[in-house]
């Protein structure tokens, strides 16, 4: 076979195909045989070099893949293949050590340019017969018509594996192509999936999951973080309360106990949402082995504080059991018959462990006879909402710009109220894609290199994240239209609003005080006035504006009117402000026509004050203010403290605040300042 490789490498030849019908077997050194003449003949343009396997080969080391032809002949549109046997992984002297399916390409190294649907292996049918691990990479994408276990060697597993790359989390991608029920193609225990989430552990917010599993996933894996459980509780199977924090009359301020998931041993069901809330980093979990699950899995409290949940059959030290992974041909099925009196809400999970493609997904909808659709919305990870893909109306306004729906992601399906509906939908395994993107997907509408996708037009987005964690956030969008109204228009996208102190939100108002997450407005429209809900505890916030390119208008300025300041976002897309839960939620207006009324800042906001517990925070302080003098009054004229400014752009001071109104004056620096001040009650 070398021999064979050497003159087909020597021949520049770019179409070649290997037909095995019999035994062929690679050594541990593995790099020569298969994949290694993959990627020596594809630095020679081989794009069309294939496997066609239909008899048994042995892999004994690794397997490398850098050639766009998915390696083995097995096409991605079709489960009907040109091969059809088996790539079995054998043991390698009895190592049990780590083997790895990955690429040689230099692409891999680059997360921003690197797509794994160019470079995944598409195997026929896989069996691991040996005891090392077989190790999927976080960028890797794979195909397998089924996995089954060997009859000699039995403790080997597949890992896929999730870890942070560049600042970004990302999933190793695994679609089972086989047809059938999940016992059919996969073997029971056979597969450990790995998800990471370290990234949104520095913000308490709203986790989005589904179980990879097939009703046998339970919830000790979680114990210690709260799991939410959006239950479809309405009629024609829908989702009443989709963040899962229904509160019955009297309000009480609690969640009701059925959308909680509080046992360990719980069980989980595929294709079914769950929010998880990780606690931060550092928590102390010895403090809930009373109330908080630990005292039921028996585990050292430090096990729990890690940046990945792992799914491997074993729940810390409660009995080790074997897991079912989900590859059923159906994700789920939905059915309606009547006219609803309220808006439906079909939320599902993607209990698959690789993306679903949102054109796929769209097409689906638009095929599905007698169902009418209203908006489809995604809810991933670092999400503070559900974010809608695009509203109705031409040309629609984009909101997030999703290509895809992450693994074990949560999305949800709208249809109107007041409209008959008659048919039935299905979602299935022709909806996965490998994709390129990060479990938390892409948040922008613009294009890698900057510049704005023909889909967008005459149109503003907003993101708005902490300003220590872009990974989490929210997102707006507002467009210009001629046939749009200030009221009441096709354009426009409710916001699906979370009410959970701990989550922010970002949305716009619309004329009659809807909260919309896509909002068109006509051509002249002088302002929309734009919301934020802070979380419960005062943090400092940054907005940051795309698109602006693409607006007719004369163009577009943020207001703050809670400082008063201004900015031209065509200059200064992105704006930083403190929000607590005193604050005014209609903090913003977005202008379309130049403020005449406030003078512009073009070089950088006001300097304003926020209480956050018994300390003042001023922020927006620059280099001139230090040193400055900082004396802070209440409203009988009396000097409560008086100090220097040591640090900008923001500093914080200490002191006894009681609830009421106070004067802040900066004397020096860039020029005299003083503010009014409000802490509340409640601060």
């Amino acid at each position: 076979m070398i021999l064979l490789l050497w003159v087909l490498l020597n021949a520049g030849t770019s179409n070649v195909v290997f037909l095995n019908t019999g035994r062929m077997t690679v050594d541990p050194g593995g790099k020569i045989y298969v994949s290694g003449a993959m990627r020596h003949l594809s630095t020679s343009n081989a794009d069309s070099v294939k496997v066609v396997q239909n008899g048994i080969t042995d892999i004994a080391g690794n397997l490398y893949q850098d050639a766009k032809t998915r390696v083995f002949d097995v096409p991605a549109s079709s489960t009907t293949t040109s091969s059809t046997g088996i790539v079995r992984f054998v043991s390698n002297n009895g190592s049990k050590a780590k083997r790895y399916i990955t690429t040689f390409t230099a692409d891999s190294l680059n997360c921003s340019s690197f797509d794994r649907s160019l470079y995944y292996v598409a195997f026929p049918n896989v069996v691991i017969d040996t005891n090392d691990s077989l190790v999927i990479p976080a960028r890797m994408g794979i195909d397998a018509l089924s996995i089954h276990t060997g009859t000699t060697n039995t403790g080997g597993k597949m890992i896929l594996r999730s870890d942070q790359l560049d600042g970004a989390d990302y999933d190793a991608s695994l679609r089972v192509t086989g047809s059938g029920s999940s016992a059919s193609v996969v073997d029971v225990g056979l597969v450990v999936v790995e998800r990471e989430v370290g990234l949104y552990r520095t913000v308490q917010s709203l986790f989005p999951f589904a179980s990879p599993f097939k009703n046998t996933q339970m919830a000790g894996y979680f114990a210690g973080n709260w799991i939410r459980h959006p239950l479809a509780d309405g009629t024609y199977g829908s989702t009443t309360y989709i963040y899962g924090n229904k509160d019955l009359a009297p309000k009480d301020g609690y969640i009701d106990i059925d959308q909680y998931v509080i046992y360990p041993n719980t069980t989980l069901a595929a294709a079914e949402p769950y929010l998880v809330k990780p606690r931060p980093a550092g928590f102390d979990y010895s403090s809930l082995t009373s109330g908080g699950g630990l005292s039921i899995t028996g585990s050292d409290p430090s096990l729990y504080d890690k940046g990945k949940f792992y799914f491997n059959g074993s729940v810390y030290s409660m009995t080790p059991y074997s897991e079912q992974l989900f590859a059923d041909d159906n994700l789920v099925s939905k059915s309606i018959a009547g006219i609803p009196s309220s808006t439906v809400n079909w939320v599902i999970g993607n209990s698959y462990t690789c993306p679903i493609s949102t054109a796929e997904l769209v097409k689906a909808l638009n095929a599905a006879s007698g169902i009418t659709f209203s908006t489809a919305y995604v809810y991933v990870a670092g999400s503070q909402s559900y974010q809608p893909f695009t509203s109705g109306g031409n040309p629609a306004i984009v909101v997030s710009g999703y290509s895809e729906i992450p693994a074990m992601s949560i999305f949800l399906l709208t249809l109107p109220n007041a409209t008959m509906q008659n048919g039935s939908i299905s979602l299935g395994k022709g909806l996965q894609r490998h994709g390129k993107f990060s479990h938390g997907a892409p948040s922008s509408v613009r294009s890698q290199s900057g510049v704005s996708p023909s889909a967008v037009e005459n149109q503003i987005n907003f993101r708005m994240s902490p300003e220590d964690n872009s990974n989490v956030y929210d997102l707006a969008a507002i467009g210009l239209r001629n046939d749009a109204a200030k009221g009441v228009d096709k354009y426009d996208v409710d916001k699906i609003y979370n009410s959970d102190s701990q989550c922010f939100q970002l949305y716009t108002i619309s004329g009659e005080n809807r909260k919309l997450s896509a909002n068109g407005m006509p051509t002249d429209i002088d302002y929309v006035t734009m919301a934020v809900k802070p979380t419960a505890e005062s943090k400092t916030y940054k907005i940051t504006a795309t698109n602006v390119e693409t607006l007719s208008s004369e163009g577009a300025w943020l207001k703050d009117m809670q400082t008063d300041s201004v900015v031209d976002l065509a200059t200064q897309p992105i704006y930083t402000f403190t929000a607590g839960k005193g604050d005014s939620t209609e903090r913003f207006r977005v202008y379309f026509v130049k403020p005449v009324s406030t003078k512009v800042s073009e070089d950088k906001p006001l300097v304003y004050g926020v209480f956050t517990g018994n300390h003042l925070l001023l922020d927006h302080l620059d280099e001139t203010d230090l040193n400055t003098g900082v004396s802070v009054f209440d409203t009988y004229g009396r000097e409560l403290v008086k100090c220097r400014v040591t640090s900008y752009p923001r500093m914080s001071i200490g002191g006894t605040f009681p609830a009421g109104v106070y004067i802040v004056k900066i004397m020096g620096g860039s020029g005299k300042k003083a503010m009014r001040v409000i802490k509340p009650d409640n601060n």
